[in-house]
């Protein structure tokens, strides 16, 4: 778009806290095996011929887990569907619907979220996966870093094996996914929707038309002092 940097102002999503948390129940999902977690829509970019084969090296290497893929059918479907078939783990791969009341506890319970994107604008299901105590291995592009800093495990997108060593080695050892879980939860306390509620007002409000050349720029940022009441 060619505009300078002072007319640019990036403001993060939030994470709602109430709802993504480490504790909570998880009676609907009592019965499951242990599950990597995907949640999103399938697009191209979601990268996921790459995550189902390294999934299924997992599951050639004799690992208990499966894979729990949480959102609507999308563009890739077809992609993905091919995909499973051609790595023959189609009764390790489990498809659910966006289910809003339910989603908080797949995240809770799984034992990592993998989400290998080549293309991201933000990444907010890094972020509930993170607030929810969950570790989590990404892909290596700069959204996703601007999202995860270094709470989270990046991987090489255009390297299967890598992803699949990653995945690997986070579900078989306790003291790393601990670490990731401490760390992401951290992570998460950064983001909530009130602090991106006052960054997205405060520039509309921090604007301030020049006089002597009617251009606008950015003035001082909105206070989050109380308003002194002004007696009638």
């Amino acid at each position: 778009m060619k505009l300078p940097r002072h007319r640019v102002h990036v403001v993060p999503l939030g994470v709602d806290h109430d709802r993504f948390t480490p504790t909570g129940s998880q009676a609907e999902l009592l019965d499951r095996p242990p599950y990597l977690l995907w949640v999103g829509r399938p697009y191209f970019r979601k990268s996921f011929p790459s995550l189902v084969h390294a999934f299924s090296t997992l599951v050639h290497n004799g690992r208990p887990e499966i894979l729990v893929l949480i959102g609507p059918p999308g563009w890739g479907e077809a992609e993905f569907r091919a995909s499973i078939r051609d790595c023959w783990c189609d009764d390790r791969v489990l498809q659910r619907g966006a289910t809003w009341d339910l989603l908080p506890d797949w995240y809770r319970g799984a034992s990592l979220f993998a989400f290998p994107s080549t293309a991201e604008t933000f990444g907010l299901p890094v972020l509930e996966a993170m607030a929810s105590g969950t570790p989590v291995v990404c892909g290596d592009i700069a959204a996703l870093r601007e999202t995860g800093g270094q709470a989270a495990c990046y991987v090489n997108l255009f390297d299967e094996a890598g992803l699949a060593d990653a995945l690997d080695h986070i579900v078989v050892s306790e003291l790393q996914r601990l670490r990731l879980a401490a760390a992401g939860i951290t992570r998460a306390q950064e983001f909530t929707w009130i602090a991106a509620a006052r960054d997205t007002w405060s520039v509309p409000c921090g604007l301030k038309r020049r006089p002597d050349t009617g251009s606008v720029s950015l003035g001082a940022p909105l206070s989050t002092e109380p308003r002194k009441r002004v007696p009638a």
